[in-house]
C-alpha cells in the first residue's frame, strides 16, 4: 500500500533539488525562498517531516548544526497553509499529520531559536514525533523489521541502494557479522525516489534503536565510535 509520500514524490525530488542547489550560492535570496515555497507547496508534510529527521541524526554528533537544523524546521513550519477543516473527522492523513508536525514545531520555537541550549532540549521532544509518525506511516515496514532483527544473531541496518533499479530504488539491509547486504525487496518495495527509501531507512534504523554512527559502522564496517558501541 503506498504511503503519504509516494503520490507527490517526483515532484518533490525535483523541488528538493532546486532548493539543494541554490544553497551555498550567490544566486538572490528571491530565487532561494521561491524555491522553499515551492517545495513546501509540493508537499508540507515531506518537507517538515524530513527538516525534523535532519535536526534528529544532527543531534547525534553534539555539534552546532543540531540547532541549525532543527531552527530550520522551526522556520519551515511557520510559512506552512494548514488545511481549513470543520471537524477532525475531515482531515486526510496529510492533514492530520501536517498538523501535528506544525504543533511539534510550535512547541520547539522557542528553544530552537531563542535560547538555543545545546543541552536543554529533552531529545524526546523531537525524536518521539518521528517515532509516532513512522509508526503510523509505515507499520508493515517497521514489522518486517523487527522480525529480520529477531532472526538474526547480530545488529541489521538499512540504507538506500546506490542505484536505482528497474525505475525504482530498492533499500538495502546490512548484517553487522559479516557485512553482507541484501535487497529487501519484496517485503519493503522499492520507492519511486531515493529521498524516499532514505527516510524510510532512518525510520527503520531509528525503531532499532541505532544511532547514525552504529549504522553507518554496520554498513560500511568503519570502527564505531563511543557513542555507537
Amino acid at each position: 500500500m503506498p504511503d503519504i509520500f509516494e503520490t507527490n514524490a517526483l515532484a518533490y525530488e525535483d523541488a528538493r533539488r532546486t532548493v539543494a542547489e541554490f544553497e551555498g550560492t550567490t544566486i538572490a535570496d528571491d530565487f532561494k525562498i521561491q524555491a522553499i515555497q515551492h517545495l513546501l507547496k509540493t508537499d508540507p508534510v515531506a518537507a517538515l517531516y524530513d527538516a525534523l529527521d535532519a535536526a534528529e541524526i544532527a543531534s547525534h554528533d553534539g555539534g552546532p548544526d543540531f540547532l541549525d537544523r532543527l531552527e530550520t524546521f522551526c522556520k519551515l513550519a511557520t510559512k506552512v497553509v494548514l488545511p481549513k477543516t470543520t471537524t477532525p473527522q475531515e482531515w486526510t492523513d496529510g492533514a492530520r499529520h501536517l498538523t501535528y508536525l506544525v504543533s511539534v514545531a510550535s512547541n520547539l520555537y522557542y528553544d530552537a531559536r531563542v535560547e538555543r541550549s545545546e543541552t536543554g532540549i529533552n531529545p524526546d521532544r523531537y525524536r518521539k514525533p518521528l517515532e509516532r509518525m513512522a509508526n503510523a506511516i509505515w507499520p508493515s515496514e517497521l514489522m518486517f523489521a523487527h522480525r529480520l532483527q529477531d532472526a538474526n544473531g547480530s545488529k541489521i541496518a538499512f540504507r538506500a541502494h546506490d542505484l536505482p533499479f528497474e525505475g525504482s530504488w530498492p533499500m538495502l539491509w546490512t548484517h553487522k557479522a559479516d557485512g553482507g547486504t541484501d535487497i529487501a525487496n519484496p517485503l519493503i518495495v522499492p520507492r519511486q525516489t531515493k529521498t524516499e527509501v532514505q527516510r524510510l531507512s532512518n525510520a527503520i534504523n531509528r525503531c532499532l534503536q541505532l544511532t547514525p554512527s552504529q549504522v553507518a559502522a554496520i554498513t560500511t564496517g568503519e570502527p564505531q565510535n563511543s557513542e555507537a558501541a
